[in-house]
């Protein structure tokens, strides 16, 4: 086995926060100390040689410098915390860079408008993460953010962008909500977006990107990534497949350079399985086998395996889609959070092929630089 690039891993899954999209907010497990010992163990023995420290929230651990020197002690370095941004102080920033550890902490952000308090569930959430950032401006970390849109936050998509870049963020990732966790009951508070509405929004954000509102690197879902340093762009969830050499290409891209550590210490192919109940009951421990053989087991490799030939065969719409080499199949997690099965479509591929979206962002990109002009004219 290859050494993993980078382990995702909940060291809690406590939170101070109760988010109305949560998947992980319904748990309060945290492993001891000595059990973290363990995992850091198994993750030097099989070469793994970068770790994300997520959760719940990550800085509720009073041990959290310990465990990063501990890491630190294993050779394996923590490139990134995600957090709410709360509890982040100035003390902890120097305590956390005294471990050996110079992260770039990533916080989650939701939109302006009042839109991140009521995602969020706390009325200072929004003043918290700008104090965060600019926290972290001050004591040298890099920063970014994490947003999900959802139906109500589709129209602050650009406006949050622009505010994030004001206080220093070098990326931003933003992700559509999943029907997953709390998402995904029948009573939840936050809803879904369309995919052609998220869509539209993303074009708006790509106009924004090149009016030079926010000069980062930015991801936009599968359907646009951008560095400010390079030229061009990039469709993350677009292939150059060959139906006629037989779709060998895996589809899960996360599952062998980007897995899951859960707050139990279960190994999953990616975050978003954590919500659903059947993969994170099979998933392995990693505190009862070696990380080698735990990505061996079935649960694992039915994701790490799984090829686009495969989809073709077992999928016909798939198979007979004009787009089925651009395309692959799309993301299983994806397919399975719908509610279609591990064979399913992913819907937000189906959109964007079908529907002819990525015909749609050169335009958005002209706007924006026309934008620029004529903002610079003035």
């Amino acid at each position: 086995m290859n050494p993993v690039p980078v382990i995702q891993w909940a060291v809690t899954g406590r939170c101070n926060y109760r988010c109305r999209h949560c998947f992980v907010g319904n748990t309060k497990d945290e492993l001891p100390f000595s059990d973290l010992e363990v995992l850091c163990g198994r993750m030097e023995e099989a070469g793994v040689q970068n770790v994300i420290l997520t959760g719940g929230e990550p800085l509720l651990r009073d041990d959290l410098t310990e465990l990063l020197r501990l890491l630190a002690k294993h050779g394996i370095r923590v490139p990134s915390i995600s957090t709410n941004g709360s509890l982040l102080t100035e003390h902890l920033l120097r305590e956390i860079r005294e471990s050996g550890h110079q992260p770039e902490i990533m916080v989650s952000y939701d939109g302006d408008g009042g839109q991140h308090n009521w995602l969020r569930n706390a009325e200072d959430a929004e003043e918290a993460v700008f104090r965060a950032l600019d926290l972290c401006r001050r004591e040298g970390f890099a920063t970014g953010a994490l947003m999900t849109l959802h139906r109500g936050n589709l129209g602050c998509l650009r406006s949050g962008l622009g505010k994030l870049a004001a206080h220093g963020c070098g990326i931003v990732k933003v992700k559509p909500l999943l029907p997953l966790g709390r998402a995904a009951e029948a009573d939840a508070e936050v809803k879904c977006a369309g995919f052609p509405e998220i869509y539209d929004a993303f074009l708006d954000a790509i106009a924004g990107y090149y009016a030079g509102e926010y000069p980062l690197r930015l991801r936009l879902g599968g359907f646009f990534a951008a560095v400010p340093e390079r030229n061009g762009w990039n469709v993350p969830m677009k292939h150059s497949l060959e139906k006629d050499s037989g779709g060998g290409m895996r589809l899960c891209g996360h599952a062998e350079v980007f897995p899951f550590l859960t707050a139990e210490g279960k190994l999953l192919p990616c975050a978003g399985l954590a919500a659903l109940e059947r993969f994170a009951d099979e998933a392995p421990s990693l505190l009862e086998m070696p990380l080698a053989d735990a990505m061996q087991t079935p649960c694992f490799r039915k994701f790490s395996d799984y090829t686009a030939g495969e989809q073709w065969e077992k999928n016909s719409e798939c198979a007979a889609c004009p787009s089925a080499e651009e395309c692959g199949g799309g993301c299983r997690m994806n397919a399975l959070a719908f509610g279609n099965g591990f064979y399913g479509c992913d819907e937000s591929c189906c959109e964007y092929f079908r529907e002819g979206w990525q015909k749609k962002t050169p335009d958005a990109i002209r706007r924006g630089l026309l934008e620029k002009m004529l903002n610079t004219d003035r």
